[in-house]
C-alpha cells in the first residue's frame, strides 16, 4: 500500500509541476505558486471543518514550534517555485529524472548520516541511473544539432 501511495505522490508531484509552469507562462512565478499555495489551502479546509482541533493554536503558538519546524513549508514553497521554473524550460522526463536523482542522492546521504549501512548496490543504481540520463542527453543534443 505504501508503494502505492509513494508512486502517486511522485505521479501528482510531476502533474502539479506541469500545471503550475502552464499557469506560470501566463502569469509569472511568484503568482501561480501563491495560487498554488492558495488552491492547496482549499483542499485543506475540508479537513479543517471535519477536525477542527487542527485549529488549535494554544497548543501549538507559533512561538513554541521549534525553528526546524517552519522548513518543511520555506522548502515546499522553493519546491513549488524551482518545479514551475524548470517545467517551462526543460522537457518533463528530464525534470523528472534530475528530481529523482536528486532525492536519491539526498536519501543515501541522509541514511549515511544517520547510520543506516549503504550498500554498494544502491551506489550502483543510482551510478547507472545517472548515466542513462546522461546519455539520453547527449543523444537529445546530437540531434537537436
Amino acid at each position: 500500500m505504501f508503494y502505492l501511495i509513494a508512486f502517486l505522490s511522485g505521479f501528482l508531484t510531476i502533474i502539479s509541476f506541469i500545471l503550475n509552469s502552464k499557469y506560470s507562462s501566463k502569469t509569472d512565478l511568484l503568482r501561480s505558486s501563491r495560487m498554488n499555495f492558495m488552491a492547496g489551502m482549499v483542499v485543506l479546509l475540508p479537513f479543517i471543518i471535519l477536525n477542527p482541533s487542527i485549529l488549535n493554536f494554544k497548543k501549538d503558538s507559533f512561538l513554541n514550534v521549534p525553528i526546524w519546524a517552519y522548513f518543511g513549508g520555506m522548502l515546499g514553497v522553493m519546491v513549488v517555485i524551482l518545479g514551475n521554473h524548470l517545467v517551462k524550460n526543460m522537457a518533463s522526463i528530464y525534470v523528472t529524472l534530475f528530481i529523482f536523482i536528486g532525492q536519491l542522492l539526498t536519501g543515501l546521504t541522509i541514511d549515511y548520516f544517520l547510520g543506516i549501512n549503504i550498500n554498494i548496490k544502491q551506489v550502483i543504481g543510482i551510478l547507472i541511473i545517472f548515466m542513462g540520463l546522461l546519455y539520453n542527453l547527449n543523444i537529445d543534443k546530437k540531434e537537436l544539432s
